[in-house]
């Protein structure tokens, strides 16, 4: 790095900040490289000698190399730290929303190719993730310090989770103590989610992610359903207690005190302590020792997941358990349900449902037959359709006759939607996820509004994620436009009112197309992709931080009609291969 000077940036202000201080010296040939996502004045930094990385260019050609390299570092990982704790963890899970593994990665290591480049004399790097930003400036003690403050941070948010299950413990059984399950009888059991919107309007609950599930399998067995409670716990406690028909619990609900203060020691006892001298571990030829134990240090451990063993520990040690039916994605907590089922359980039988769509950024999907052979895994995953099946097949390594197409029993009001007639494109829905990355599309809209005065854009923010938390990241005062307005209606009536939906990786889209309605994917700077319909290609336009919207809307506009009516009926075919039907051949995959 001798004689290169190296800038790191995270906003509009501090590039300007930047390229103030370096107009009073001798101009040297100079490199940027973004990927934050914002944008940026490229004229003024053309000006002082700075040419651009052609970032998006680089993200569609070597995207899918990354994600299989990334598979195989995890698969290292877990080969070296096979243990509860480590399948407890966000690193392992490859959770796309929670760790930034590989983003870091492919930051260190493309900042790192420039760097050896010896091509410039100035780089900016905009927008790089902490760990690489850390390891490239070569300040130790700012790394150690960073690394430090970090971790006590999340032993903080360790014992605030402990406070918080040892008191949802005590509140389920007080208010659910009514709910009694016979000992001597066979249960099957559906490990399922509750929101808000999991109760109708007379307090009736309804499995927004199984469907119908349970009255195919009580036919064999009584059903106990054991569910992560999100949004109002108390509420949707009082809600479960008026549902007495049915055996409904939160997890935390088989959890007793002594439970949850022992595995509270257990965790800090039997913490590993990560030693990442993997023999050199590469990516490419670039060592990422450093790197990788900065990231892990860096990412959040969630005793949420690691406290499900001593759940479905009880559960299955004091109930008859014949079959158990999960989602799975490989979320931390997955791991820590199955583990508890095979050591307590064995002759109980495990169906994984992937319940929703698979985005190659769901890299917590894919494994290699190294990791296979140790990973808490059910004994089968069951899709939603034949797309997602092919997705998963295709970045991974499970064993034959793993695998199957069965249905969407979370789509099945899907055949219920009517296609729109066609109009010219007014209003436009903007479906935001429940991550903050969603500051980079609204920082997108936000610099298109005052070009589009004649539309209108209507903002509907996730259930999981307010919209506030993402206004205060974002760098425009977007809801300071007259044409920009948040949704506070249901999905369906939004979608009558749309003439175009925008979204990153909400599955907003598959309802939208379903209904005739153009969609256009934004594409982040990620190395990853959160298209959930990345192989739809009909009635979809992909756009970055650089499009201008206009001309896309005008393209869409301009479609005869014919050709519209062609890919609305090849987007029709998709979904029909994307979501299989709920009939009785696809039910049994789940029964058998």
């Amino acid at each position: 790095m001798e004689n290169i000077d190296l800038y790191f940036t995270n906003s509009k202000d501090q590039i300007n900040k930047i390229l103030n201080q370096l107009s009073t010296s001798n101009n040297s040939k100079g490199i940027y490289i973004n990927f934050s996502g914002i944008k940026v004045n490229d004229e003024k930094l053309k000006k002082s000698e700075f040419q651009e990385f052609n970032l998006i260019d680089y993200i569609y050609r070597n995207s899918d190399t990354y994600l299989k390299s990334y598979i195989n570092i995890i698969s290292k990982f877990s080969k070296k730290f096979n243990s509860r704790y480590w399948w407890s963890t966000e690193v392992a899970s490859k959770n796309r929303f929670t760790n930034n593994f590989i983003q870091s990665v492919f930051q260190y290591y493309l900042s790192n190719k420039i760097i050896k480049s010896k091509k410039y004399k100035k780089i900016m790097f905009i927008g790089l993730n902490k760990a690489p930003r850390l390891c490239l400036s070569n300040d130790n003690i700012l790394l150690k310090v960073s690394c430090k403050i970090l971790w006590i941070r999340n032993q903080l948010s360790i014992i605030k989770s402990f406070f918080r299950i040892l008191l949802r413990s005590w509140i389920a059984k007080l208010l659910l103590s009514e709910k009694n399950l016979a000992q001597d009888e066979k249960y099957n059991v559906i490990k399922t989610h509750i929101y808000k919107n999991s109760f109708n309007s007379t307090g009736i609950f309804k499995d927004l992610f199984f469907g119908n599930l349970s009255k195919y399998l009580e036919r064999k067995n009584k059903i106990i359903y054991v569910a992560h409670i999100h949004n109002n716990y108390i509420k949707n406690l009082r809600n479960l207690r008026k549902n007495y028909k049915l055996a409904i619990f939160p997890y935390e609900y088989f959890l007793g005190s002594s439970d949850i203060v022992f595995s509270f020691i257990k965790l800090f006892l039997k913490k590993i302590k990560y030693n990442l001298k993997l023999n050199r571990l590469h990516f490419k030829t670039l060592n990422i020792n450093k790197l990788s134990k900065t990231e892990i240090n860096l990412t959040r451990f969630d005793f949420n997941h690691w406290i499900m063993f001593e759940s479905i520990k009880n559960l299955v040690s004091k109930y008859k358990i014949n079959k158990s039916i999960l989602t799975y994605e490989n979320i931390a907590w997955e791991n820590m349900y199955i583990s508890a089922i095979r050591k307590y359980s064995p002759t109980t039988k495990i169906v994984g449902y992937q319940h929703t769509v698979v985005p190659k950024s769901a890299a917590g999907m894919f494994i290699n037959k190294d990791e296979r052979m140790i990973k808490p895994l059910p004994d089968k995953i069951l899709t939603t359709g034949i797309i997602n099946k092919k997705t998963i097949t295709k970045f991974s390594e499970y064993k034959k006759n793993f695998i199957f197409s069965a249905c969407a029993l979370r789509f099945e009001h899907l055949k219920e939607i009517k296609t729109k007639k066609r109009k010219k494109i007014k209003n436009i829905l903007v479906a935001l996820e429940a991550n903050t990355e969603m500051k980079y599309l609204m920082n997108y809209i936000a610099t298109q509004t005052p070009k589009l005065k004649k539309l209108n854009f209507i903002i509907r923010p996730h259930p999981m994620l307010p919209l506030a938390d993402i206004l205060a990241k974002t760098d425009y005062p977007i809801m300071d436009y007259n044409n920009v307005a948040i949704s506070f209606n249901s999905l369906i009536n939004d979608l009558k009112s749309s003439d175009l939906c925008i979204y990153w990786g909400s599955t907003v889209s598959i309802e939208a197309i379903k209904m005739g309605i153009p969609i256009v994917h934004f594409r982040n700077n990620s190395i990853l992709d959160y298209d959930p319909l990345y192989n739809f290609h009909y009635l979809k336009w992909i756009i970055n931080y650089k499009s201008d919207l206009e001309k896309t809307i005008e393209k869409i506009d301009s479609i005869n009609s014919n050709k519209y009516k062609s890919l609305i009926r090849k987007s029709n075919i998709f979904l029909e291969n994307f979501f299989f039907k709920v009939n009785k051949n696809n039910i049994k995959k789940f029964l058998n």
